[in-house]
């Protein structure tokens, strides 16, 4: 696939690692795209929902962060029948795919193949989030995580203005899982951190656990 697919838009550095992944998870991994947090991210995501021909379901709590993507999805081309935004807050967005049954493994349309989170950064909340899609991952889908990995000086400016970001103890509790591959990435992403999280697959040799 060539850079200038993966490239094409403006917006796309911010998220190119998550912009090279997705076509290599995509096509090895049936399911849907779920986006907690819309941005530049959800166009990125649009743009592999549709080559792909998956479903998109995308949370968000503004009404200006909605309309804005709403625009750049107008300007880009990129309207499809299979994105569905939801305007509220995670924990009933969860509710609402619960609901849908999203955790039968009969319904791979809507099982998620990737799950990307970057919403309100509390540890209480993301980790309501992270537990859930965990707990219906599919083998070999895929988690990214933004906000993770801060510089100390940016984080250290946010608990002065009292915004609280402790995203990155998730990740320290997801390090700490055996049953895990979770790796960070520095770079990209604002430099806040970009963490991306996979079962391992119990079928494979991992290590003295399984022999």
């Amino acid at each position: 696939m060539s850079n200038e697919y993966l490239r094409n838009f403006q917006f796309e550095s911010f998220w190119v690692v998550v912009d090279v992944l997705a076509p290599i998870v995509l096509s090895n991994v049936k399911g849907s795209i779920i986006e907690i947090g819309m941005g530049n991210s959800t166009t990125m995501l649009l743009k592999h929902a549709n080559k792909y021909n998956r479903i998109l379901m995308s949370c968000d709590t503004s009404d200006k962060v909605i309309n804005k993507v709403g625009k750049n999805i107008e300007k880009y081309g990129l309207n499809n029948d299979k994105h569905f935004i939801y305007q509220t807050k995670s924990w009933y967005f969860i509710d609402q795919l619960k609901e849908m049954k999203i955790e039968d493994k009969n319904s791979l349309d809507y099982l998620p193949a990737i799950v990307f989170i970057d919403g309100n950064h509390y540890y209480d909340t993301v980790k309501v989030e992270i537990d859930y899609f965990l707990s219906i991952l599919q083998q070999n889908a895929m988690i990214f995580m933004h906000d993770t990995y801060p510089q100390k000086h940016y984080y250290d400016s946010k608990i002065r203005l009292g915004r609280k970001c402790d995203t990155y103890k998730v990740r320290l509790y997801l390090e700490s899982r055996k049953d895990l591959f979770t790796f960070t990435w520095p770079y990209t992403a604002a430099y806040c951190g970009l963490t991306m999280v996979m079962k391992k697959d119990p079928t494979r040799i991992i290590g003295e656990d399984n022999g």
